[in-house]
């Protein structure tokens, strides 16, 4: 009771009863069994409800199910809804039994029955609800405080069921850290969250933790998150309870970026062990007085020293002589620069030979963990030798270069520079400033149908580490236009056989290419011509004849030979019965000579018909001017053959039809001049006389003409200075005259068409009546001198005589006599110039005009 009556000490009741007996009673059990109770009273629902709104400090509630404005369950369930963590007990009478039982379950601490409560019991049910509120107050904090730890912890955290995996719970931390969301990872298990290789790893590990019973546990491993990443975590893990199952509690702490930089220092400390120790620089430490202090172990493996072996010694034991002076004013210098870069030396090496050595000194004096230089240096006496045999190259290189027609390039594939020789300059017209060392400038120049190609066969070398590579491109100069470039390249590769260095020719094959298109063009046209093309060999056979290399389509079409029927054979295969023999033997003579031939020949077919070829025989020459082939080019003139002696004997039968009309129109004309001769010598008047005599010596110029027209072998030329001669001595013979007169002739042999002839022969025969008829009146003798030239395709004819000249108010211009009128028309038919004249002594009359083929009356009078 004591320890009751402590605990029962100074208790805030709030009483919710509206019966003053049953409150008076309540109040004396509770005065009784407490120690200083603070009784207060509310008989109304509403009064309750004001009281614990002023006030939360109560211990306890006592409370009657039936007030004046509330009862029953309604009043219970709206009494816990504002009393909090207040312990409330119910106060029943018997009928209310059943539900004071109903109203634990709704919140109540106990409920006791009015008519067996008394002070002892009452005081136990305070003190036991308010000892219960407390303990479940404090389970509440504790739950609370491991929730708040639970979901605010910046650690993940997660709890998963020990049997299946799966997971219960999960904090903020872990969702945020995994990216899934807290239904995604309550319907997982374990397993998603770690890479599948590692799974069966997993269920190995849970099996041993499981039979182990092991209630603590931690390792390390490998989680995934949503997102595929892979992440390295640290667990620690513990047994619990959750919702009566057997649980593990998992802290989550990801090591990702702490094992990373783990391994990067551990490398890096490898690294530095690789550099220092193994690696090919030799380390050395020296003092101001060229003391080594120190020499990194791999020495052994460099000079062949051990590292031990050096110290306390001084460096110029081991250098050269003659580098020994340049390498102490070296070390001097470098006292007063931090850094310094000295030029290659030689060392002594185990062996006793001398080894080039590059080193950089590091002032580092102090530096009180140093206090020396520190020398960092690389065997490079491999690199030495390479570079004398590399300089050696280049001279070899050079002297090529120069004595090459190509352009060579050298292309750096680390730099992408790119450098040429001379004829860069002089192949593609390019001024210095105009050439850049980069393979851009180059690329940009290959004409861009073939840019990608080339691209394509760099990159193929390169990626198929190829030795040597060919093509072909296009490359422009710099008027402009592009050159046809054939390219050989070579890769160079350094010890792991990886591509460094491309060194290129570029040989300007344009005039190859143009020939080559030239020879597809000719090859065309010899396949596709209509003409027979034969090559042979230069030089004659055994046989005779020169062996048949190559035939075209046309040649089979022709001949009726196939090219296997006849090459290695001859052209003798062709000839036949009628094959005219001097003819092949002048053919093979030219041959034999190389002097080219143009014939016609007949041959024969493979069938045996004969045909006639206009054949030429060309010789081939080489550069040395030797003749290598010959080719034959032959057409079919069978049918311009047989034309040809169809026209012949046309032309014969024609030739004997007009000789016939010419021999009868002379004839005819005898006849005719004959008659009028006889009636002219017969008529007593004068002036019939004279116009019968014209007549008769104009139809004689024409009867002339036609008598050498049927006597030449011409039917449209005759020698007109023969023509003329005739003509003038008949003249004269008929006008027989008193006059003595003489004739004189200087005729230049001239050809005149018969339309031309005609005319003049006219124009004669009235000048030389009209000097006949009136130059000599009264002389005794006279002279008529009749010159005939040509020059530059212009006639001259010039009638002199010697005779009384012309009257002195002759004009020919204004003489309108019949023979001037005929003159004159004459002269126009001959499109000629004349002149007539008179010196004082005789008359002279001349004629020019230009021979040509004009059509006039001649033509008329002889058709």
């Amino acid at each position: 009771m004591i320890g009751m009556k402590n605990l029962l000490k100074n208790l805030n009741i709030l009483v919710i009863e509206d019966n003053p007996g049953d409150y008076l009673l309540i109040e004396e059990y509770l005065t009784e069994e407490l120690e200083h109770p603070n009784i207060l009273q509310a008989k109304t629902f509403a009064d309750a409800k004001n009281h614990l709104k002023e006030n939360h400090h109560y211990h306890a509630i006592l409370l009657d199910l039936t007030l004046p404005d509330h009862r029953g369950e309604i009043l219970v369930h709206d009494v816990v809804s504002i009393a909090g963590d207040i312990p409330i007990i119910v106060l029943t009478g018997y009928e209310n039994r059943s539900f004071g039982l109903q109203a634990l379950s709704y919140g109540i601490s106990d409920y006791l029955l009015k008519d067996e409560m008394n002070p002892f019991v009452l005081g136990k049910s305070i003190s036991y609800s308010i000892e219960r509120n407390r303990v479940n107050s404090s389970l509440r904090n504790s739950e609370k405080a491991y929730r708040d730890f639970f979901n605010l912890s910046p650690q993940p955290i997660y709890v998963y069921d020990i049997d299946t995996l799966e997971f219960i719970d999960v904090n903020k931390a872990a969702i945020q850290h995994y990216g899934y969301s807290r239904e995604e990872f309550l319907n997982q298990t374990l397993r998603d969250i770690r890479p599948a290789e590692d799974i069966p790893e997993l269920e190995q590990l849970m099996l041993d933790i499981n039979h182990s019973d092991e209630i603590y546990f931690e390792g390390v491993f490998r989680h995934q998150k949503k997102n595929g990443a892979v992440i390295d975590v640290k667990i620690k893990t513990s047994v619990i309870e959750q919702h009566g199952k057997r649980a593990r509690l998992a802290l989550v702490n990801d090591i990702t970026e702490q094992l990373k930089a783990e391994r990067e220092l551990t490398l890096s400390e490898q690294r530095f062990k690789s550099l220092v120790q193994e690696g090919s620089d030799l380390i050395a430490i020296l003092d101001k007085d060229s003391i080594l202090t120190y020499v990194s172990a791999n020495s052994e493996v460099i000079i062949g020293f051990p590292s031990e072996v050096f110290i306390g010694k001084n460096v110029y034991e081991y250098i050269h002589p003659d580098d020994k002076d340049r390498m102490k004013d070296v070390f001097k210098n470098s006292k007063f620069k931090e850094r310094f870069e000295v030029e290659p030396f030689r060392f002594r090496n185990a062996e006793g030979d001398w080894r080039w050595f590059e080193t950089i000194l590091t002032n580092l004096t102090d530096n009180p963990a140093i206090r020396g230089f520190v020398a960092n240096s690389r065997d490079i006496t491999e690199k030495i030798n390479q570079e004398k045999i590399l300089k050696e190259s280049l001279e070899r290189y050079d002297i090529v270069s120069k004595a090459t027609s190509d352009t060579i390039w050298d292309m750096d594939l680390s730099t992408d520079r790119m450098l040429y020789n001379e004829n860069i300059y002089s192949i593609f017209g390019y001024k210095r400033s105009e050439v850049h060392s980069v393979s851009n400038w180059w690329r940009h120049l290959i004409h861009p149908d073939d840019r990608i190609y080339v691209n394509h066969k760099f990159r193929e070398a390169i990626a198929e580490r190829k030795d040597r590579f060919q093509l072909e491109y296009r490359f422009k100069a710099a008027n402009g236009t592009y050159k046809h470039i054939f390219d050989r390249a070579f890769v160079i590769k350094d010890n792991e056989g990886e591509p460094i260095r491309m060194i290129g020719a570029m040989q300007d094959i344009t005039q190859l290419v143009e020939e080559q298109e030239q020879l597809k063009l000719l090859e065309s046209v010899v396949t596709n011509t209509n003409d027979s093309v034969v090559i042979t060999e230069a030089n004659p056979s055994k046989s005779g004849g020169r062996n048949i290399l190559f035939v075209n389509p046309a040649f089979t079409r022709l001949t009726g030979y196939q090219p296997e029927e006849v090459i290695g054979t001859t052209l003798d295969v062709l000839n036949g019965p009628e094959s005219n023999k001097e003819l092949i033997a002048k053919i093979t003579a030219s041959l034999n000579n190389f002097a080219p031939v143009n014939e016609e020949v007949i041959r024969y077919k493979k069938d045996g018909t004969p045909f006639w070829l206009n054949v030429s025989y060309l010789p081939v020459f080489d550069k040395n001017d030797t003749c290598s082939h010959w080719i034959s080019i032959a057409h079919d003139i069978t049918d311009t053959k047989q034309q040809e002696a169809n026209l012949r004997e046309s032309l014969r039968e024609k030739e004997m039809l007009l000789s016939e009309i010419h021999h009868r129109v002379k004839n005819n004309l005898a006849i005719v001049s004959s008659l009028m001769e006889l009636q002219a010598f017969n008529s007593k008047n004068e002036e019939v006389y004279d116009s019968l005599i014209k007549s008769v010596l104009r139809i004689k110029s024409m009867a002339e003409i036609h008598e050498q027209l049927y006597e030449s072998s011409s039917f449209s030329k005759l020698k007109f200075s023969v023509s003329l001669k005739n003509l003038i001595d008949k003249i004269v013979h008929v006008m027989k005259k008193k006059t003595d007169v003489e004739l004189r002739y200087n005729l230049s042999s001239i050809e005149l068409n018969i339309n031309q002839s005609v005319p003049c022969s006219l124009l004669v025969n009235e000048v030389v009546t009209n000097i006949l008829k009136h130059g000599f009146k009264n002389l005794q003798s006279g002279l008529i001198e009749v010159d005939l030239s040509e020059e530059d395709n212009i006639v001259t004819l010039k009638i002199t005589d010697n005779g009384i000249g012309l009257p002195q108010d002759f004009d020919e211009n204004t003489d309108s006599t019949m023979g001037m009128k005929l003159i004159d028309l004459l002269t126009e038919q001959v499109e000629g110039k004349k002149k007539l004249y008179s010196d004082g002594n005789g008359t002279t009359f001349l004629l020019t005009f230009e021979k040509t083929d004009a059509k006039g009356a001649a033509n008329a009078l002889l058709n």
